[in-house]
Protein backbone atom coordinates (compact mmCIF):
# COMPACT_ATOMS: atom_id res chain seq x y z
CA UNK A 1 0.00 0.00 0.00
CA UNK A 2 1.49 3.34 -1.06
CA UNK A 3 0.16 4.94 2.12
CA UNK A 4 2.62 2.95 4.22
CA UNK A 5 6.40 2.73 3.94
CA UNK A 6 9.83 3.32 5.45
CA UNK A 7 13.27 4.40 4.23
CA UNK A 8 15.59 2.10 6.18
CA UNK A 9 15.33 -1.20 8.04
CA UNK A 10 17.33 -3.81 9.94
CA UNK A 11 16.71 -7.02 11.87
CA UNK A 12 18.05 -7.57 15.38
CA UNK A 13 17.18 -9.70 18.39
CA UNK A 14 14.30 -11.43 16.57
CA UNK A 15 12.61 -8.15 15.68
CA UNK A 16 12.45 -6.05 12.53
CA UNK A 17 13.13 -2.32 12.92
CA UNK A 18 12.05 0.26 10.32
CA UNK A 19 12.66 3.99 10.42
CA UNK A 20 11.64 7.25 8.77
CA UNK A 21 8.14 5.90 8.29
CA UNK A 22 4.99 6.87 6.44
CA UNK A 23 1.53 5.66 7.51
CA UNK A 24 -2.14 6.61 7.76
CA UNK A 25 -3.50 7.52 11.16
CA UNK A 26 -6.94 6.64 12.53
CA UNK A 27 -8.46 9.58 10.64
CA UNK A 28 -6.99 8.38 7.33
CA UNK A 29 -4.44 11.20 7.22
CA UNK A 30 -0.98 10.33 5.85
CA UNK A 31 1.80 10.96 8.36
CA UNK A 32 5.49 11.34 7.54
CA UNK A 33 7.59 10.60 10.65
CA UNK A 34 11.25 11.22 9.92
CA UNK A 35 12.19 10.81 13.61
CA UNK A 36 10.30 7.57 14.18
CA UNK A 37 11.48 3.96 14.49
CA UNK A 38 8.86 1.21 14.52
CA UNK A 39 9.59 -2.37 15.54
CA UNK A 40 7.79 -5.68 15.16
CA UNK A 41 6.74 -8.15 17.83
CA UNK A 42 9.23 -11.01 18.33
CA UNK A 43 9.52 -13.18 15.19
CA UNK A 44 6.68 -11.34 13.43
CA UNK A 45 8.88 -9.45 11.00
CA UNK A 46 6.10 -8.03 8.81
CA UNK A 47 3.86 -6.64 11.56
CA UNK A 48 4.35 -3.10 12.91
CA UNK A 49 1.72 -1.98 15.44
CA UNK A 50 1.57 1.81 15.65
CA UNK A 51 2.19 1.67 19.38
CA UNK A 52 5.50 -0.19 18.87
CA UNK A 53 7.64 2.87 18.22
CA UNK A 54 10.64 4.91 19.36
CA UNK A 55 11.02 8.60 18.51
CA UNK A 56 14.62 9.76 18.21
CA UNK A 57 15.66 13.42 18.34
CA UNK A 58 12.07 14.56 17.95
CA UNK A 59 11.50 17.81 16.05
CA UNK A 60 15.21 18.52 15.59
CA UNK A 61 14.72 19.44 11.92
CA UNK A 62 16.60 16.32 10.82
CA UNK A 63 15.48 12.88 9.62
CA UNK A 64 16.71 9.31 9.96
CA UNK A 65 18.83 8.20 6.99
CA UNK A 66 19.98 4.75 8.09
CA UNK A 67 19.59 2.28 10.95
CA UNK A 68 22.00 -0.61 11.44
CA UNK A 69 22.58 -3.07 14.29
CA UNK A 70 25.86 -4.06 15.90
CA UNK A 71 26.44 -5.93 19.17
CA UNK A 72 22.90 -5.42 20.53
CA UNK A 73 23.01 -1.73 19.76
CA UNK A 74 20.96 0.13 17.18
CA UNK A 75 22.90 2.83 15.34
CA UNK A 76 20.51 5.53 14.17
CA UNK A 77 22.07 7.87 11.62
CA UNK A 78 20.50 11.20 10.88
CA UNK A 79 22.14 13.69 8.53
CA UNK A 80 23.81 15.58 11.34
CA UNK A 81 23.72 13.30 14.37
CA UNK A 82 24.32 9.69 15.35
CA UNK A 83 22.19 8.14 18.09
CA UNK A 84 23.04 4.77 19.69
CA UNK A 85 20.28 2.78 21.40
CA UNK A 86 20.89 -0.25 23.61
CA UNK A 87 18.38 -2.91 22.47
CA UNK A 88 19.91 -5.85 24.37
CA UNK A 89 16.96 -6.32 26.72
CA UNK A 90 14.08 -8.62 25.64
CA UNK A 91 11.80 -6.03 27.26
CA UNK A 92 11.41 -3.07 24.89
CA UNK A 93 10.57 -0.89 27.87
CA UNK A 94 14.22 -1.22 28.88
CA UNK A 95 15.63 0.04 25.58
CA UNK A 96 17.72 3.11 26.34
CA UNK A 97 19.66 5.81 24.51
CA UNK A 98 23.36 5.38 25.34
CA UNK A 99 24.94 7.88 22.97
CA UNK A 100 24.22 11.04 20.97
CA UNK A 101 26.98 12.46 18.76
CA UNK A 102 27.01 15.70 16.76
CA UNK A 103 28.63 15.79 13.30
CA UNK A 104 28.65 12.00 13.10
CA UNK A 105 25.62 11.56 10.87
CA UNK A 106 25.49 10.57 7.20
CA UNK A 107 23.70 12.01 4.18
CA UNK A 108 22.98 8.78 2.29
CA UNK A 109 22.44 5.17 3.41
CA UNK A 110 25.41 3.85 1.40
CA UNK A 111 27.84 5.89 3.51
CA UNK A 112 27.90 3.30 6.33
CA UNK A 113 28.92 -0.35 6.27
CA UNK A 114 29.24 -3.15 8.80
CA UNK A 115 32.57 -4.99 8.87
CA UNK A 116 33.47 -8.16 10.77
CA UNK A 117 34.94 -6.03 13.56
CA UNK A 118 32.66 -3.00 13.71
CA UNK A 119 30.79 -0.28 11.84
CA UNK A 120 32.52 2.24 9.57
CA UNK A 121 30.95 5.36 8.04
CA UNK A 122 31.92 8.54 6.19
CA UNK A 123 30.74 12.12 5.98
CA UNK A 124 32.33 15.43 5.05
CA UNK A 125 34.13 15.51 8.41
CA UNK A 126 36.03 12.24 7.99
CA UNK A 127 35.93 8.46 8.18
CA UNK A 128 34.70 7.09 11.50
CA UNK A 129 34.50 3.66 13.08
CA UNK A 130 32.79 2.04 16.02
CA UNK A 131 34.70 -0.93 17.41
CA UNK A 132 34.97 -0.53 21.18
CA UNK A 133 33.92 3.10 20.89
CA UNK A 134 33.76 5.83 18.25
CA UNK A 135 37.08 6.79 16.67
CA UNK A 136 38.05 9.05 13.78
CA UNK A 137 39.91 6.79 11.37
CA UNK A 138 40.98 9.42 8.82
CA UNK A 139 43.39 11.38 11.02
CA UNK A 140 46.20 10.67 8.53
CA UNK A 141 44.34 12.69 5.88
CA UNK A 142 44.04 16.47 6.09
CA UNK A 143 40.49 17.56 6.86
CA UNK A 144 40.57 19.98 3.91
CA UNK A 145 41.70 17.21 1.53
CA UNK A 146 39.00 14.86 2.79
CA UNK A 147 36.29 17.53 2.46
CA UNK A 148 37.41 18.32 -1.10
CA UNK A 149 37.42 14.67 -2.20
CA UNK A 150 34.34 13.33 -0.42
CA UNK A 151 30.82 14.18 -1.57
CA UNK A 152 28.79 13.27 1.50
CA UNK A 153 25.59 12.98 -0.58
CA UNK A 154 27.07 10.30 -2.88
CA UNK A 155 29.99 8.71 -1.02
CA UNK A 156 29.70 4.91 -0.91
CA UNK A 157 31.43 2.40 1.37
CA UNK A 158 31.96 -1.32 0.90
CA UNK A 159 33.58 -4.00 3.05
CA UNK A 160 36.04 -6.41 1.39
CA UNK A 161 35.95 -9.38 3.80
CA UNK A 162 38.80 -11.39 2.28
CA UNK A 163 41.13 -8.41 2.80
CA UNK A 164 39.49 -6.92 5.91
CA UNK A 165 39.45 -3.58 4.13
CA UNK A 166 36.96 -0.78 3.51
CA UNK A 167 36.61 0.65 0.00
CA UNK A 168 35.54 4.31 -0.04
CA UNK A 169 34.26 5.68 -3.37
CA UNK A 170 34.12 9.42 -2.79
CA UNK A 171 31.51 10.19 -5.47
CA UNK A 172 29.42 7.30 -6.81
CA UNK A 173 27.75 9.66 -9.33
CA UNK A 174 31.05 10.37 -11.07
CA UNK A 175 32.79 8.31 -13.77
CA UNK A 176 36.15 9.63 -12.54
CA UNK A 177 35.83 9.43 -8.76
CA UNK A 178 38.77 9.27 -6.41
CA UNK A 179 38.69 7.21 -3.25
CA UNK A 180 40.53 5.32 -0.55
CA UNK A 181 41.10 1.82 0.73
CA UNK A 182 41.25 1.67 4.53
CA UNK A 183 42.94 -1.40 5.99
CA UNK A 184 41.39 -2.25 9.35
CA UNK A 185 44.35 -4.37 10.50
CA UNK A 186 47.12 -1.85 9.74
CA UNK A 187 44.92 1.26 10.21
CA UNK A 188 46.37 2.67 6.99
CA UNK A 189 45.01 4.35 3.86
CA UNK A 190 45.76 3.89 0.17
CA UNK A 191 44.67 6.48 -2.40
CA UNK A 192 42.80 4.91 -5.34
CA UNK A 193 41.02 6.21 -8.43
CA UNK A 194 39.38 4.99 -11.64
CA UNK A 195 42.75 4.30 -13.26
CA UNK A 196 43.39 1.48 -10.80
CA UNK A 197 40.80 0.25 -8.30
CA UNK A 198 37.54 2.19 -8.68
CA UNK A 199 35.19 1.25 -11.53
CA UNK A 200 35.14 4.09 -14.10
CA UNK A 201 31.40 4.65 -14.23
CA UNK A 202 28.55 5.75 -12.02
CA UNK A 203 27.72 3.01 -9.53
CA UNK A 204 25.10 1.92 -7.02
CA UNK A 205 25.72 1.23 -3.37
CA UNK A 206 27.96 -1.76 -2.60
CA UNK A 207 26.74 -4.99 -0.97
CA UNK A 208 28.33 -8.24 0.17
CA UNK A 209 27.42 -11.44 -1.65
CA UNK A 210 29.19 -14.25 0.19
CA UNK A 211 32.81 -13.13 0.38
CA UNK A 212 32.50 -10.81 -2.60
CA UNK A 213 31.91 -7.06 -2.65
CA UNK A 214 29.41 -6.33 -5.42
CA UNK A 215 27.74 -3.37 -7.14
CA UNK A 216 25.78 -2.47 -10.26
CA UNK A 217 27.21 0.08 -12.66
CA UNK A 218 25.36 2.59 -14.83
CA UNK A 219 24.69 0.23 -17.76
CA UNK A 220 23.01 -2.26 -15.43
CA UNK A 221 25.83 -4.80 -15.27
CA UNK A 222 26.66 -6.38 -11.91
CA UNK A 223 30.31 -6.25 -10.91
CA UNK A 224 32.35 -7.78 -8.11
CA UNK A 225 35.55 -6.49 -6.60
CA UNK A 226 38.59 -8.43 -7.85
CA UNK A 227 40.98 -9.04 -4.94
CA UNK A 228 43.77 -10.41 -7.17
CA UNK A 229 46.97 -8.42 -6.57
CA UNK A 230 48.57 -6.76 -9.60
CA UNK A 231 51.52 -4.48 -10.29
CA UNK A 232 50.70 -0.85 -9.45
CA UNK A 233 52.35 2.55 -9.47
CA UNK A 234 52.72 3.59 -5.84
CA UNK A 235 53.72 6.73 -3.98
CA UNK A 236 54.25 6.13 -0.25
CA UNK A 237 55.07 9.30 1.68
CA UNK A 238 55.71 9.38 5.40
CA UNK A 239 54.91 12.29 7.66
CA UNK A 240 57.69 14.70 8.68
CA UNK A 241 59.69 13.30 11.59
CA UNK A 242 61.39 15.55 14.13
CA UNK A 243 61.80 12.66 16.62
CA UNK A 244 60.25 14.67 19.43
CA UNK A 245 62.84 17.48 19.21
CA UNK A 246 61.54 20.03 16.71
CA UNK A 247 64.11 22.74 17.58
CA UNK A 248 67.22 20.52 17.50
CA UNK A 249 69.37 20.20 14.36
CA UNK A 250 69.84 16.66 13.09
CA UNK A 251 71.90 14.91 10.42
CA UNK A 252 70.45 11.97 8.51
CA UNK A 253 73.07 9.22 8.08
CA UNK A 254 71.39 6.02 6.87
CA UNK A 255 68.00 4.48 6.13
CA UNK A 256 67.23 0.76 6.37
CA UNK A 257 64.16 -0.63 4.61
CA UNK A 258 62.98 -4.20 5.22
CA UNK A 259 60.97 -5.45 2.22
CA UNK A 260 60.73 -7.92 -0.62
CA UNK A 261 60.34 -7.47 -4.39
CA UNK A 262 61.38 -3.85 -4.66
CA UNK A 263 61.91 -4.34 -8.42
CA UNK A 264 61.02 -6.86 -11.10
CA UNK A 265 63.15 -9.87 -11.97
CA UNK A 266 65.14 -7.91 -14.56
CA UNK A 267 66.17 -5.44 -11.86
CA UNK A 268 64.59 -2.54 -13.77
CA UNK A 269 61.85 -0.15 -12.75
CA UNK A 270 63.05 -0.31 -9.17
CA UNK A 271 61.15 1.41 -6.40
CA UNK A 272 63.12 4.50 -5.40
CA UNK A 273 63.77 6.06 -2.01
CA UNK A 274 63.77 9.85 -1.68
CA UNK A 275 63.98 12.20 1.28
CA UNK A 276 63.20 15.82 2.08
CA UNK A 277 64.42 18.09 4.84
CA UNK A 278 62.36 20.70 6.71
CA UNK A 279 59.36 20.40 4.41
CA UNK A 280 61.41 20.77 1.24
CA UNK A 281 61.30 18.87 -2.05
CA UNK A 282 61.56 15.09 -2.02
CA UNK A 283 64.77 14.11 -3.85
CA UNK A 284 67.52 11.51 -4.01
CA UNK A 285 69.81 12.08 -1.02
CA UNK A 286 71.71 8.82 -1.49
CA UNK A 287 73.73 9.22 -4.69
CA UNK A 288 73.21 8.11 -8.29
CA UNK A 289 71.67 4.61 -8.53
CA UNK A 290 72.09 4.19 -4.76
CA UNK A 291 68.46 4.82 -3.88
CA UNK A 292 66.96 1.71 -5.51
CA UNK A 293 65.23 -1.00 -3.49
CA UNK A 294 66.45 -4.57 -3.97
CA UNK A 295 64.61 -7.01 -6.25
CA UNK A 296 64.99 -9.90 -3.75
CA UNK A 297 61.95 -12.20 -3.79
CA UNK A 298 62.50 -12.97 -0.10
CA UNK A 299 62.38 -10.55 2.81
CA UNK A 300 65.59 -8.51 2.79
CA UNK A 301 66.99 -5.26 4.15
CA UNK A 302 68.18 -2.55 1.77
CA UNK A 303 70.68 -0.02 3.16
CA UNK A 304 70.80 3.58 1.94
CA UNK A 305 73.69 5.84 2.96
CA UNK A 306 73.34 9.61 2.63
CA UNK A 307 75.83 10.97 0.09
CA UNK A 308 76.06 14.54 1.45
CA UNK A 309 75.44 15.22 5.13
CA UNK A 310 73.18 18.20 5.81
CA UNK A 311 71.64 19.80 8.86
CA UNK A 312 67.86 19.74 9.28
CA UNK A 313 65.23 19.81 11.97
CA UNK A 314 62.79 17.37 10.36
CA UNK A 315 62.86 14.77 7.59
CA UNK A 316 60.35 13.01 5.38
CA UNK A 317 60.66 9.92 3.17
CA UNK A 318 59.09 8.65 -0.04
CA UNK A 319 59.06 5.25 -1.77
CA UNK A 320 57.69 5.52 -5.29
CA UNK A 321 57.65 3.72 -8.62
CA UNK A 322 56.12 0.55 -10.02
CA UNK A 323 55.48 -2.00 -7.28
CA UNK A 324 55.28 -5.69 -8.11
CA UNK A 325 52.08 -7.50 -7.18
CA UNK A 326 53.79 -9.21 -4.24
CA UNK A 327 55.77 -6.22 -2.98
CA UNK A 328 55.86 -6.13 0.84
CA UNK A 329 57.11 -3.21 2.95
CA UNK A 330 57.90 -4.41 6.48
CA UNK A 331 59.51 -1.37 8.12
CA UNK A 332 61.69 1.72 7.69
CA UNK A 333 64.50 2.43 10.18
CA UNK A 334 66.31 5.77 10.30
CA UNK A 335 69.81 6.44 11.64
CA UNK A 336 70.46 10.10 12.45
CA UNK A 337 72.67 12.12 14.75
CA UNK A 338 71.70 15.16 16.78
CA UNK A 339 73.97 18.11 16.22
CA UNK A 340 75.48 19.33 19.47
CA UNK A 341 75.37 22.94 20.59
CA UNK A 342 78.62 24.88 20.81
Amino acid sequence: NSAFGYKTATVANQRAFVANVKYKDADGETKLMGDRIQYSPVRRYDTFPQSYNIDVGTNDGDEIVKIIEFQDRLFVYKKRKLFIIDISSPNVGEYKLVGEFDNRGISNPGAVVKSDLGIVWANENGLFGYFEGIAKLSKAIKDSTWATNVNDETVQLGFIPIKNQILIVCDANSASSVGYIYDINTQSFVNVDTSSVIFNNEITNMVRFGNDLCLVEQTGLAKKFDTTTVSQTIDIQTKEYDFGQPSVDKRLLKVYITHKNGANAGNTNNLLLKAAYDGGTLENKFGTDNNKLSNSDTMTQSTFTVSTIEDCKSMQFQISGTAEADFVLEDISVVYRRKGLR
